[in-house]
């Protein structure tokens, strides 16, 4: 007997069935039971309040620098977190509000056609090196979404904030969730490219080279704990770790109004802070 679902033809014999059970299940029930984990795990107060606040004094001299320094000097950031964390959408906002040229790790990371192919290490590193030459030739300064140690003696010394968006569990796996949904249904094209997310890339939760919500797991459970270091060892000049979204939001509102301040004074009165 066949089950035909849209055009699509599947085996439904009994002995299929239990090898589809026996060898789904197992792998099926323990990334869920991982999810439920890391839920439980990661999302108490006090895990939060370890983080850096948005009034704090690092926090001040982030904003100081890549505010009036940003005025006489070139600003590099970077942005770092587990996939879900919001990397890209702050890197984003960080680049319209200042004005640094953008780079999206995830499209120098992957080839324009072919299908999720990665670039070549030489290609993506022309990638990088083309962001921080434009950004300091125009001196607009630039912002990465991420952070990448095969390319590391290209901003290490010059990077000016490093940030580490190290949210809960609890607050990750529901915006992953929500993205990969919208963009499995929409059909997105990511990043320039001809890549666009399938059902595989969510659901198939046994298998952490398919499966988005998988690899996220892995990579909360065993490189969350490592990205901080990653971070120091470029040395920034500062870095920060936000572990709640209403502190980071909180210190965005304070980045745009020093912003606005800033615009507002006359241009003989701002002089160039020192760093």
């Amino acid at each position: 007997m066949k089950l035909c679902v849209r055009g699509f033809s599947m085996k439904t014999s009994p002995i299929y069935v239990a090898f589809l059970a026996t060898s789904t299940v197992p792998f099926l029930s323990a990334s869920l039971a991982l999810c439920y984990y890391l839920y439980r795990n990661y999302t108490t107060t006090e895990y939060v309040k370890q983080g850096t606040k948005a009034r704090s004094s690092e926090a001040k001299e982030a904003i100081r620098r890549l505010v009036v320094n940003h005025e006489g000097d070139i600003c590099g950031v970077v942005v770092e977190g587990v996939s879900g964390s919001g990397k890209s959408t702050l890197a984003a906002q960080l680049s319209d509000l200042l004005g640094f040229v953008y780079g999206s790790v995830d499209q120098l990371q992957f080839v324009k056609t072919g299908g999720w192919k990665v670039n070549s290490s030489e290609t993506k590193r022309k990638g990088w090196m083309q962001v921080i030459k434009q950004g300091e030739e125009t001196r607009a300064g630039w912002v990465f979404d991420g952070a990448n140690k095969s390319v590391h003696d290209l901003y290490t010394d010059k990077i000016t904030v490093a940030i580490h968006l190290d949210f809960p569990y609890s607050v990750v796996l529901p915006r992953l969730l929500r993205r990969s949904l919208l963009r499995v249904i929409k059909r997105e094209k990511l990043w320039g490219t001809e890549n666009v997310e399938t059902w595989d890339k969510v659901l198939k939760l046994w298998d952490k080279r398919e499966s988005i919500l998988s690899w996220q797991a892995e990579e909360f459970l065993n490189y969350r704990n490592k990205k901080p270091d990653l971070l120091k060892s470029f040395n920034p000049k500062i870095l920060l770790t936000f572990r709640s979204p209403d502190d980071l939001q909180m210190w965005l509102d304070d980045l745009k109004r020093e912003k606005a301040r800033r615009l507002s004074l006359p241009a003989v009165s701002i002089p160039a802070m020192s760093k």
